[in-house]
C-alpha cells in the first residue's frame, strides 16, 4: 500500500495540529490528578503523547520544522546544557540531565509549532485564558465540592502557587495588549488572568503576595510608560489591585492568616536561637539554609557544586547546622534560586545562568509577557525555587515559546524585524 502526496499532506498537517494542541495543554502540569477526578492525563503524562506525535510528525514531514526558530533557541541555551553535561561528568552522574532534555525537547516542538502561520497573539491568549479558567474552577471544586481550605491541585503548596502565577499574571498583562487585540479581548483575557491569580492568593504561600506585588507594579510601569497610560489611571489600577489582594487575605481560611502573622517571630526566634540548638519554622529554614550555604557548603564547593543535591547525606555534612534535622534529612533544596544553583554547580553553573538570564531580558524587553515571565520567576526565586521543579520549567518553557511562536507569525505579517 503506497500513500500519494496529497494523503501524506494531510496526515502530516492532521499531526502538526495534534503535536500543538498537547503543547499547548501545559496546564494539566498545574492541575494535575485531582481527588475525584482521576483517570485523566494528568501530571507530566501527557508529555509521553506529545513525544510520540512530535516523533511521527518528524518522521511523516522528513524533519520539516522552522530551522530559524530552533537554531536562535538552541543558540541561547547551548551554554548551560554543555556545562550541564561537563558537571554530569565531573560529578559521576549526581547531577540532573533531565531539565536539559526536556528544554531541548520542547524547543524542538515549538520550531514544529511555529509552522502553524495562524496562530498569532490573539490565539496565544486564548489558549492561556482557557488554563485560567481550568485552574479557577479546579480550586472551586476542591474548596467547595472537596472541603478543602486552600485550592494545590495535587501538589505542594509552593509549587502550585508558582505555576498558577505564571499562567494567571500573564493573561492579566493582556491589558497591554490594546493595540494588538480587540478592547473586548484584552478586557476578557484578563479577567481569566484576575480569576487565576485569585486561585493562587488563595494559597498559603505567602511569596505569591510579595511576587502579584511586583508583577502589578511592573504592569503599571509599563502602561504608564510605554501605552500612555494617565497617572490617575496608574494609582488607581495600582489601589484596586492592592485592595484585591487585602480582601483575599481577610477572607482567606486561618491557615494562610496565621502564616503572615508569624514572620515576624520566625525571624526573631531565628536569630535568638543558642549554639546546638535548631528551627523548624518556614522562615527560620530559609534562612538556616542560606546561612549554611554561605558559610559551609559554597567555600568548600565553589567552583563546580555539589552536583544532584537530592542524593548527599546532608546530615553528615552539616553537623552544626541549625536547620531542622527531620527536615536536613531530606534536603532537596535551599530556597533560593541563585543559592541553590551556586550549591549545585558552584560559580561555573551560575556564572552561565546568569548570562543566559541577561540574554533573555534583552529579548523581552520590548515584550510584556516576556518580562512577566522573567521578572515573575527571578522575583519568586528570592525566597522559592522555580525551575528546580520540572512542572514549572515545562509550563514557563511552553509559554515562552508559544507566545515566539505567535509573536514571530505576527512580526512576518506586518514585515517587522524578527524577536532575535
Amino acid at each position: 500500500m503506497t500513500i500519494n502526496g496529497e494523503t501524506s499532506q494531510r496526515i502530516e498537517k492532521i499531526l502538526l495540529h495534534l503535536t500543538f494542541l498537547f503543547f499547548a495543554l501545559y496546564v494539566i502540569n498545574v492541575v494535575g490528578n485531582i481527588e475525584g477526578l482521576e483517570g485523566g492525563l494528568g501530571k507530566r503524562r501527557y508529555l509521553t503523547v506529545l513525544w510520540v506525535l512530535l516523533g511521527t510528525y518528524l518522521v511523516v514531514s522528513k524533519a520539516k520544522i522552522n530551522w530559524t526558530f530552533f537554531g536562535d533557541n538552541v543558540r541561547l541555551v547551548v551554554p548551560v546544557v554543555a556545562v550541564s553535561v561537563f558537571l554530569y561528568v565531573y560529578h559521576g552522574r549526581a547531577f540532573d540531565l533531565s531539565y536539559a532534555k526536556y528544554v531541548l525537547l520542547l524547543i524542538l516542538v515549538g520550531s514544529v509549532v511555529c509552522q502553524i502561520k495562524r496562530f498569532s497573539l490573539r490565539e496565544f491568549f486564548i489558549v492561556n485564558s482557557l488554563s485560567c479558567l481550568i485552574i479557577f474552577f479546579v480550586a472551586l471544586y476542591q474548596i467547595y465540592g472537596l472541603g478543602y481550605l486552600v485550592p494545590n491541585g495535587d501538589l505542594n503548596q509552593n509549587i502550585f502557587a508558582c505555576l498558577v502565577m505564571i499562567v494567571g499574571n500573564v493573561s492579566l498583562f493582556a491589558i497591554l495588549y490594546k493595540g494588538k487585540l480587540k478592547e473586548s479581548e484584552c478586557l476578557f483575557f484578563t479577567l481569566c488572568g484576575v480569576l487565576a491569580i485569585w486561585v493562587m492568593l488563595r494559597t498559603s504561600c505567602r511569596t505569591s503576595y510579595v511576587t502579584e506585588l511586583v508583577l502589578v507594579s511592573v504592569c503599571a510601569y509599563l502602561a504608564y510608560k510605554k501605552y500612555g497610560w494617565s497617572v490617575s489611571r496608574v494609582i488607581a489600577f495600582l489601589v484596586l489591585a492592592i485592595a484585591f489582594m487585602v480582601l483575599i487575605l481577610l477572607t482567606s481560611p486561618m491557615i494562610t492568616e496565621d502564616k503572615f502573622k508569624a514572620i515576624g517571630i520566625e525571624i526573631r526566634d531565628f536569630f535568638e536561637l543558642e549554639a546546638g540548638e535548631s528551627t523548624g519554622s518556614s522562615v527560620g529554614l530559609r534562612l538556616a539554609m542560606w546561612k549554611a550555604a554561605f558559610a559551609e557548603v559554597i567555600p568548600q564547593h565553589f567552583f563546580f557544586g555539589v552536583g544532584d543535591i537530592r542524593k548527599l547525606d546532608w546530615l553528615t555534612l552539616l553537623p552544626n547546622s541549625s536547620i531542622d534535622r527531620t527536615f536536613l534529612a531530606k534536603l532537596s533544596h535551599f530556597h533560593n534560586e541563585g543559592i541553590n544553583t551556586f550549591v549545585m554547580g558552584g560559580a561555573l553553573l551560575f556564572a552561565t545562568c546568569c548570562w543566559l538570564l541577561s540574554r533573555l531580558f534583552s529579548v523581552a524587553k520590548s515584550e510584556p509577557v516576556l518580562l512577566c515571565l522573567l521578572i515573575g520567576a527571578v522575583t519568586w526565586g528570592m525566597t522559592e525555587v522555580a525551575f528546580r521543579h520540572k512542572p514549572v520549567l515545562i509550563v514557563f518553557l511552553s509559554i515562552w515559546l508559544l507566545y515566539e511562536c505567535a509573536i514571530r507569525n505576527s512580526r512576518m505579517q506586518e514585515g517587522h524585524k524578527d524577536l532575535y
